[in-house]
């Protein structure tokens, strides 16, 4: 074993955090936490395990659910293709594994959702395959064990991170090993403040003895953040409102929000009151505007504004996606957090009545 494995694993023995799909290798359980905490700390993810898995126990359970469930479950989570993954990945083990995970990074990667780290992931540490993770904690470590300089979200970079730890990988224990770089990178190897001098293999990092670990890792710039406006119309009548189910493809595809207009040009309250209005074949007084709540993503900001109207009538709904709910039942809808922040704000203020 490479006296560089042999510190980190040491340190990994007295210093690693006591989380519930560490407490043994079950490939269902370690797939759910590893899809959950794409995007998402472990701090935040841990609630969503916990609800996944008292929810659905074993992959069988999860393979039986409907899309909506899961998908409430998953809100707040955001990225909900990693939730519609999830469920026809879970669908894809039990029909064409027999509820069992495939044993290799190869065959997992052939199910839903699951790309070349996830599934290395799952195959080193249920089934103790000798293949290397790459995932952020990993590419800033390793950029820094090596000081490398390059872009490491390039093809180049990731190529050249992924040959590190796989110089390093010792084949008896490649899922500690592999779980041992991530949570350096979580507790010590940190973003922006790495704490060096506590680092078990400060002795085998480039960046550390050249100083240069805080300029590391380099990164290519992103794409622009696109700004647009989002103005709901949440149209009341007596205990109803309107909802909307997005079904285009998206990121908020299978989720339900209000009717609304996007733009990427603001526009005045009293203009934009009204053109909901005739947009949606509506007749009824604006009683309040809510916001605007601002909600960013990857590639797009989105600033929202809620128009709350009292409808004389029931609203002639003439899209087969709209369609009328009880207000008691709106918490059984699965919403964008951008809503869900709307509904969590305003629910206790009585906002429909």
């Amino acid at each position: 074993m490479h006296p560089f494995a042999a510190h980190l694993l040491n340190w990994f023995e007295a210093a690693k955090r006591p989380l519930p799909w560490r407490e043994k290798p079950d490939p269902y359980r370690i797939w759910l936490s590893e899809i959950i905490l794409q995007q998402t700390r472990v701090d935040q993810g841990l609630a969503f395990y916990y609800r996944f898995i008292e929810n659905f126990p074993t992959v069988h359970d999860l393979a039986a659910a409907e899309e909506e469930k899961v998908l409430k479950l998953w809100q707040g989570l955001g990225y909900y293709a990693r939730a519609r993954n999830l469920l026809k990945a879970a669908r894809q083990v039990v029909q064409d594994h027999q509820g069992v995970f495939p044993g290799s990074a190869k065959a997992l990667e052939e199910l839903s959702g699951v790309g070349p780290y996830t599934a290395a992931a799952i195959a080193s540490i249920a089934y103790q395959e000798a293949v290397p993770v790459v995932d952020g904690n990993v590419l800033r470590v390793m950029s820094r064990v090596q000081d490398y300089r390059e872009p490491v979200n390039k093809p180049g970079g990731q190529k050249t991170i992924r040959a590190a730890m796989a110089a390093y990988l010792p084949e008896s224990r490649p899922g500690d090993y592999n779980q041992a770089v991530m949570e350096l990178g979580a507790l010590v190897c940190a973003p922006h403040n790495p704490n060096c001098p506590e680092c078990p293999v400060n002795a085998f990092c480039a960046a550390f003895a050249a100083g240069s670990a805080k300029m590391l890792p380099v990164k290519e710039k992103r794409t622009k953040v696109r700004h647009v406006f989002y103005d709901y119309a949440v149209f009341v009548h007596e205990d109803q409102i309107i909802l909307r189910f997005r079904a285009e493809k998206g990121i908020w595809s299978k989720l339900y929000d209000f009717p609304c207009i996007e733009t990427e040009l603001d526009a005045p309250v009293e203009e934009r009151g009204a053109e909901l209005l005739k947009t949606f074949y509506a007749e009824g007084q604006l009683r309040e505007v809510m916001g605007p709540i601002t909600h960013v993503l990857s590639h797009r900001r989105i600033t929202a504004r809620f128009f709350i109207f009292d409808l004389d009538a029931p609203l002639q709904i003439k899209n087969t996606l709209h369609q009328a709910v009880a207000e008691a039942d709106l918490h059984t809808y699965p919403v964008p957090r951008l809503v869900e922040k709307f509904l969590e704000q305003y629910r206790a203020e009585d906002l429909f009545h």
